[in-house]
Formats: structure tokens, sequence, C-alpha cells
């Protein structure tokens, strides 16, 4: 049985300069976060696009969602949303330095018992 959904939309993107196999593990992390928060069945959705001059990849879910209060340490080492045992707390931190270290951002909008959505802006590649 499918717990989710997954609808992919990809848009025309040039290439970023990005170490792959860090990336795979961003969006590795991403994608179980999603799938963890759907309780019974939902969307996870994976959509990239460019917006002014960066490549964007945007993970959405219709799971759990975040509260107001959890967002601002979502990318703390050690915090998890997660009942103990269920996690290390370190999956976003290590997601959030990989990007940052790739000169890009991610960014979260969250609401309780709708989802989340990350979003991940990296630089596109310089032309030679």
């Amino acid at each position: 049985m499918c717990k989710a959904e997954l609808i992919k939309e990809y848009g025309d993107v040039p290439a970023v300069d990005a170490n792959e196999e860090q990336l795979k593990q961003v969006f590795i992390n991403l994608l179980l976060n999603a799938a963890q928060a759907i309780v019974h069945r939902g969307v996870i959705r994976v959509k990239t696009y460019v917006h002014e001059k960066q490549a964007v990849i945007e993970i959405a879910d219709t799971g759990a969602g975040i509260s107001k209060e959890q967002l601002p340490k979502i990318f703390d080492p050690f915090f998890t949303t997660k009942e103990p045992g269920k996690g290390t707390g370190l999956g976003l931190s290590i997601s959030y330095d990989i990007i940052r270290k790739h000169k890009g951002r991610i960014e979260v909008e969250s609401e309780v018992g709708k989802g989340t959505t990350f979003r991940i802006f990296l630089p596109l590649a310089k032309r030679v």
C-alpha cells in the first residue's frame, strides 16, 4: 500500500555547481521527513524551477505540519519534532549546512494539519 502519491513537476533548470552526493543527501532527508510527516495517506510534490538566477527545488507534503513555535528551531542540531527514539535531529541541520556550503539557502513554510514546504535555492553554474 502506498502512503503518499509523489507528484513531480520538473521545470527546465540549467546546471548548478554542486556536489551531487551531498545534494542527494539533502533531498533524501527532505523526502524521508515528508513521508514520515504523512500519517495515513497524502501527497509529496517535488517541483523545480528558476527564480532570480537561482535553481529552486521545492519539496512539499500534506503531512502533519510544524508548529510556529518549533519552526525557528528545525535547523538546530539535535532538534526533532518526532517522538523520542524516532530521529536524531540531525537531518535538517546537516541539510542546512550543505546548502549553505553550496552558496544557497533553504526556506520552510508550514501549517499544522496542512503540511510543510521546503524551498532550496542554489546559484546557477557560471557559464564559461
